[in-house]
């Protein structure tokens, strides 16, 4: 209502209406004379809250004036390894590590954390590098300074030499040779030829016959192997034997100067190589012989022989007429 003060000449007004039974710790009210509530509905904010997010909203709280938020995102709980916490300009949740695991990290794996683990809560290990796969040979492992794989043998072979090297097979863990010299240029068709560390010839020594040519030896020859030779590469290289004469004028022959000797005292060795000629005058002993203390018979001439057949032809013709008559005369 209003009435003319007389003392001020002004016109005084008064409630007819208490809105302040309307305040709040966040609004004032007052009357409105066509307004609701009691003609309590003019408005006026005394706290300010901040603007809404795409994370949570914010509302004056009437009874302590204090800005309520209120979340419209719900993120994941936090763990011992990291928070999280919805972003406002794009809503969603960011996670925040609480645990450094990069301090573990090496050249071979990287650390990252697990909410159950050990070590600082870092025992999810990533590998970087992958090594090769392990043989019958040797193992691989990163080496976590360098990064490389290092490789530790597994396998002892043995010290390479000047003739082959060993080298540890993959597959079958088993050290293989390789020959650094190739001796077989060096074969012959009687002997082979094989490395040697202190060999010559490129270091090949002579290694074995390639025939045994002995098993065709005699009492008379000695055989050796020749690239060209015969029987199986086995050449006749020399003869013991020869004729031998012994004492009563025979020749034996085929024998050594020792076999000879055991003919008997006289007996004489012809020498290697040497023969019997045989009885060409039918004398008895062979020609290249002559017997110890034993004259030749003596002999008889061709013309010599022709007259004892004539005379024994004379013999027998005087006889055979002489029986003939003594069997007429009877």
């Amino acid at each position: 209502t209003f009435a003319c003060n007389t003392a001020t000449g002004m016109c005084d007004a008064t409630s007819t209406v208490d809105c302040s039974l309307n305040d709040t710790a966040c609004e004032t009210f007052a009357c409105d004379p066509i307004g609701a509530n009691g003609n309590c509905d003019v408005v006026t904010p005394i706290v300010t809250c901040p603007a809404d997010t795409l994370c949570e909203t914010f509302a004056c709280n009437p009874t302590t004036g204090a800005c309520d938020a209120t979340s419209i995102v719900t993120c994941p709980t936090d763990t011992a390894c990291e928070t999280f916490a919805c972003n406002t300009a794009t809503g969603m949740c960011d996670a925040t590590s609480t645990v450094d695991c990069s301090l573990n990290d090496t050249a071979c794996e990287t650390f990252a954390c697990d909410p159950i683990g050990a070590n600082g809560n870092c025992d999810v290990v990533t590998s970087i590098v992958t090594c090769p796969a392990d043989t019958l040979c040797e193992t691989f492992a990163c080496n976590p300074t360098t990064g490389a794989c290092d490789a530790t043998s597994i396998v002892t072979c043995p010290a390479d030499t000047a003739c082959e090297t060993f080298v540890c097979n993959a597959t079958t863990g088993m050290c293989d040779a390789t020959s650094t010299v190739d001796c077989a240029i060096n074969d012959t068709a009687c002997e082979v030829f094989s490395c040697s560390p202190n060999g010559a010839t490129g270091n090949c020594d002579a290694f074995a016959p390639r025939f045994d040519c002995s098993t065709n030896d005699t009492a008379c020859l000695s055989f050796a192997c020749s690239e060209s030779g015969q029987p199986g590469n086995c050449d006749l290289v020399s003869s013991f034997c020869g004729a031998c004469c012994s004492a009563m004028g025979e020749c034996v022959a085929g024998i050594t100067a020792s076999q000879c000797m055991m003919q008997g005292a006289g007996s004489a060795f012809l020498g290697i190589g040497s023969a019997c000629l045989g009885d060409s005058n039918n004398d008895g002993f062979d020609d290249r012989c002559v017997p110890v203390n034993v004259q030749p018979v003596p002999t008889v001439s061709w013309w010599g022989q022709s007259v004892l057949l004539l005379l024994l032809l004379s013999g027998i013709s005087i006889r055979y007429g002489g029986r003939r008559q003594e069997r007429l005369d009877r």
